[in-house]
């Protein structure tokens, strides 16, 4: 690939004060600072195509998330690959070089990027997080405090917040907590870190030469010819590593609680963005509640589902029996995709429950829906609220009051709690959704669903600010939401928006893996040469300059997710992290000793950089086996960053390569 893209790349050497400079003007090619400058133009170009290049990959994997039939194959699998294909891509292209002496100096590009990615990703994002995700600690329990204390009286106290304490002086008073998820995932870290010594073992057997001594071909195809056997295995290992680690990942995918948090906040996040409706997002789980009610019987959740009896068979009684008469057991299955369309609602919710009263009044209701991109007049929220009214148990404090026999509607001031509102959403989507699939769009959609959200007594439910209300104020919400989401987009069945969505996350998948596969080569070259006309070590500036252009989505969005100052949004970023340094440890390592293995002519000399990994990685083994991190923690991880390279710098001064 080289030849062929030589011609459409500037060679970074053929620019002033470079080692190809072909220009007539003496002066032109003696211009070493102008030739500097131009050079990490170059490498900040590049670096920004990478980086939009990981971000396309990243985004479109995401996607895919929101198909159902594929979303734990991509959170197990997909994911993790896809997301080390950067790093992978640069430490194949550092090894490519034409001749052996060139590709043996350009590999420490490699081990920089491969070193840099890792102990990059292990601390600074982490910290970042500690700190974005941060709370207050309990004053009883010394723990992180996520929930308002009980008793918490905000008219004698103020409003309770999260966070209060400032971060300069709050080392010990604020932090995270996360889930036994990352402890588990560090354990596989611990144990794919310790294939560095399959090839580093060896290595340092057979000690030929000091670093500043130079080395001949014969004896550095010596070397070769010695490590080539134990590259072999490693290679063979490492492989087998990887696919284990998927293998395990994806078994147990079901019931993995991180993976589910994460298709959740993609869920929110797309629907939040107007690239996903509520019913193409959500169908889904609502039809798995529909089988599991026909699997266990009538009434499987009943509890859930049977004031919208009406929904679903307008004109019937309320309180009939039959399909939702008798209770059964709620299973396992149930409660866990209750708990999904719960955290899916909750984040909605809570925004548009601006009093903190955790109910939705009717002011409220129509600006939530809008946000869920629904188009809904007031005769439909009017049905939403009555729904929600007969739903709630009559002693409970704030219940909405409905009079029967067709009488008043609504109580004066409607509400609805979070379980109300969880239970008439539930009923919504699978009447849209039963309506899209049956083909029903745009005005037909309308008329239909109108239909379908009559009262018990067939007479159309009152708006909630009056059964005359004009509308003008939910006009200018929908309106809004107009702008957002395309007609043609909200008016499609859940299927067709999982296909829209499989094409759209294709075609990124694409175009991002073809920018990291061009621009990789030419990234690698640019690292060399600044390294050439800086003087400073090629590891050095892979390390520090490879991770920003092949990680940055990847701190970005563990930073973005911790903000969210919640115990799975924070174990996410910390999960997300020690996977991609299994990746690195597997599947990064495994290409390394690819290059070794299929030119037959490199070697390992990477003794200081791989003792800084297996160091960091040691110390972030003993981190992620905490359930708590308090800011402290977090500002101890940052530091293992420059830690790392201080290692390598020690260690090489000591002549130890």
């Amino acid at each position: 690939m080289g030849a062929v893209l030589e011609g459409v790349f500037v060679k970074p050497s053929a620019l002033p004060g470079g080692a190809d400079c072909l220009s007539s003007d003496a002066e032109y090619c003696e211009g070493s600072v102008y030739g500097l400058v131009q050079v990490l133009g170059l490498a900040a170009v590049y670096a920004g195509v990478l980086s939009h290049g990981s971000s396309l990959i990243s985004d479109g994997a995401e996607l895919l998330q929101v198909v159902p039939s594929l979303e734990h194959l991509v959170g197990s699998i997909v994911l993790p690959v896809l997301g080390a294909v950067p790093d992978g891509a640069i430490i194949l292209f550092s090894g490519l070089a034409g001749d052996r002496a060139a590709a043996q100096e350009q590999l420490s590009v490699g081990v920089g990027a491969l070193a840099g990615s890792t102990i990059l990703l292990l601390t600074l994002p982490w910290a970042m997080s500690v700190v974005a995700g941060r709370v207050d600690l309990s004053p009883a329990s010394g723990r992180p405090q996520y929930t308002k204390p009980i008793g918490w009286r905000s008219a004698e106290r103020g409003a309770w917040r999260k966070l209060t304490t400032p971060l300069v002086g709050g080392l010990t008073c604020s932090g995270v907590t996360v889930q036994a998820g990352v402890r588990e995932s560090a354990r596989a870290m611990g144990l794919t870190a310790l294939l560095y010594v399959m090839i580093q073992g060896p290595a340092m057997t057979r000690s030929y030469r000091s670093i500043s001594a130079p080395v001949t071909d014969a004896e550095a195809l010596a070397v070769a010819r010695f490590e080539r056997p134990y590259a072999i295995a490693a290679l063979v290992v490492s492989l087998a590593a990887f696919f284990a680690y998927l293998a395990h990942k994806a078994a147990g995918a079901d019931h993995d609680a991180v993976l589910t948090y994460r298709v959740e906040e993609v869920r929110i996040a797309l629907i939040k963005e107007g690239r996903l409706t509520l019913v193409g997002a959500m169908a889904h789980l609502v039809d798995k509640l529909d089988g599991l009610e026909r699997a266990y019987g009538a009434g499987a959740h009943n509890d859930l589902c049977a004031p919208l009896a009406r929904l679903e068979a307008p004109g019937a009684a309320a309180g009939a029996g039959g399909a939702h008469g008798g209770p059964l057991p709620a299973s396992v299955e149930h409660e866990e995709i209750l708990a999904e369309i719960r955290d899916t609602l909750r984040p909605f919710f809570q925004r548009y429950d601006v009093d903190g009263s955790r109910t939705i009044d009717k002011h409220e209701l129509p600006l939530l829906f809008a946000d869920l991109h629904e188009k809904l007049g007031p005769m439909e929220i009017g049905a939403f609220l009555l729904a929600g009214g007969e739903a709630a148990d009559s002693a409970t404090p704030g219940a909405v009051g409905v009079a029967s026999g067709g009488g008043e509607l609504l109580s004066a001031e409607p509400a609805l709690s979070f379980e109300q509102f969880v239970r008439v959403v539930i009923g919504y989507i699978k009447r849209r959704g039963a309506v899209l699939r049956a083909g029903a769009h745009g005005s037909a959609y309308r008329e239909t669903e109108a239909v379908l959200l009559r009262g018990p007594s067939g007479a159309q439910a009152a708006a909630p600010g009056g059964g005359d209300d004009d509308g003008e104020g939910d006009g200018e919400e929908e309106a809004e939401a107009d702008d957002e989401m395309p007609d043609e987009l909200r008016d499609l069945p859940p299927d067709e928006q999982y296909a829209r969505a499989m094409a759209t996350a294709g075609k990124k998948l694409l175009g991002g893996t073809a920018l990291v596969v061009l621009f990789s080569e030419p990234m690698v070259g640019v690292l060399s040469e600044i390294a050439a006309r800086s003087g400073v070590a090629p590891f050095y500036v892979a390390f520090i300059l490879a991770p920003v252009a092949s990680n940055g989505a990847e701190v970005l969005s563990a930073y973005a997710f911790a903000k969210r100052k919640s115990v799975r949004a924070t174990t996410i970023s910390f999960s997300t992290l020690i996977g991609a340094a299994v990746m690195n440890n597997t599947f990064c390592l495994a290409v390394f000793m690819a290059l070794i293995v299929a030119r037959g002519d490199l070697y390992w000399e990477f003794t200081a950089e791989t003792v800084s990994i297996l160091i960091v990685e040691l110390a972030m083994l003993f981190f992620a086996s905490k359930t708590d991190h308090r800011l402290l923690d977090g500002l101890l991880v940052g530091l293992l960053y420059p830690l790392g390279l201080a290692i390598v710098v020690g260690l090489e001064a000591a002549g130890l390569d």
